[in-house]
């Protein structure tokens, strides 16, 4: 090879290199196409009110369309096969949190989805509380009467739950005031325990601030406390239950948002960049503690597979703690 032909063999190899770079090196064109969030709650639960206002603000953003598809049930798990069963392009993802990850995992000895792989977390969106509610026409105004009547008629009370996390809660709830035999009665969805709440169709139940703060708000059922540790703004005549009379009972729940296993790195980051400017914005944050008492939670993909771990584990200790084995 002479001089001249090995320098321009050079140059041409520069050249290509420089512009497969320049290729690698731009950013993904997303979103280009509508957004699917797959929920395993129904219509009017926490979840989608939150996926609702976060998805108005990605599509304006964006430019393109979030189109939500319930799929409630089964412990969220029609939602998570679902969400599994989809093309791992960045364009399908399940709105999950504390029952989906948190607490299926640790409550079923075996899932039909891996909550780390099949459905790899790709961002925070909100973390919330919960809050103890009984019937309006219920004898009581306090938590320490609701014990009172609990114990006075065990025999005839029972507890609604339509996500993992509340029933928990409500469990450990009984389990600390020496109330064992109240019946559990499960839901699909947590809006249709507000209803026969409001029906009168069983005692209380611990519902998550954003399902109840409407029916709270309009009088149709009573709070007695909220899980949190501190006192709730939108409801800051409502005591915790420390206030109420058991120091050290809380009780949270996250919601996130969660892909499709093997998604390419490119369009898990262009989701999370996409997610992370909606929740960073003034209105967001203002709807969310305006309807639901909840705040944002902004974090990497990373971050937030970090965040879960952790919580899990909390969550394993107080199972243990109550008895709880895996069905």
């Amino acid at each position: 090879m002479t001089f001249t032909h090995w320098f321009r063999a050079a140059v041409a190899a520069v050249l290509a290199a420089v512009l497969c770079g320049g290729v690698a090196a731009q950013p993904v064109a997303f979103p280009n196409k509508p957004i699917k969030f797959i929920l395993p709650f129904g219509p009017g639960s926490g979840t989608d009110l939150i996926a609702r206002i976060i998805g108005d603000e990605m599509t304006r953003i964006g430019g393109q369309p979030v189109i939500i598809d319930y799929k409630p049930g089964a412990n969220g798990f029609i939602a998570a096969e679902a969400t599994k069963n989809s093309a791992p392009d960045g364009y399908t993802v399940m709105i999950g949190g504390g029952t989906t990850h948190s607490i299926n995992p640790l409550i079923f000895k075996k899932l039909p989805y891996d909550p780390d792989k099949d459905l790899p977390p790709l961002s925070g969106m909100i973390l919330a509380y919960y809050t103890l509610l009984v019937n309006k026409d219920l004898p009581v105004n306090t938590v320490q009467e609701l014990i009172a009547w609990l114990k006075a008629n065990s025999q005839k009370a029972s507890y609604a739950w339509g996500a993992s996390i509340s029933r928990f809660i409500s469990a450990g709830f009984l389990d600390r005031i020496g109330v064992t035999n109240a019946v559990s009665v499960p839901y699909k969805s947590s809006p249709q325990t507000v209803t026969d709440l409001i029906g009168g169709q069983f005692t209380f139940t611990i519902l998550d601030i954003t399902s109840a703060l409407a029916h709270i708000k309009a009088g149709r059922v009573k709070s007695l406390a909220v899980t949190a540790p501190h006192r709730i703004a939108a409801l800051a005549d409502i005591p915790t239950m420390a206030e109420a009379g058991l120091p050290g009972f809380t009780g949270s729940t996250y919601v996130g948002m969660f892909g499709v296993g093997g998604t390419p790195e490119p369009m898990i980051q262009a989701m999370n960049e996409l997610v992370q400017k909606a929740l960073a914005t003034a209105s967001v944050k203002d709807k969310l503690t305006a309807c639901c008492s909840a705040v944002t939670h902004q974090t990497s993909p990373q971050g937030y597979l970090d965040y879960i771990i952790k919580d899990r584990a909390s969550w394993a200790e107080k199972m243990a703690l109550a008895g709880v084995k895996p069905e």
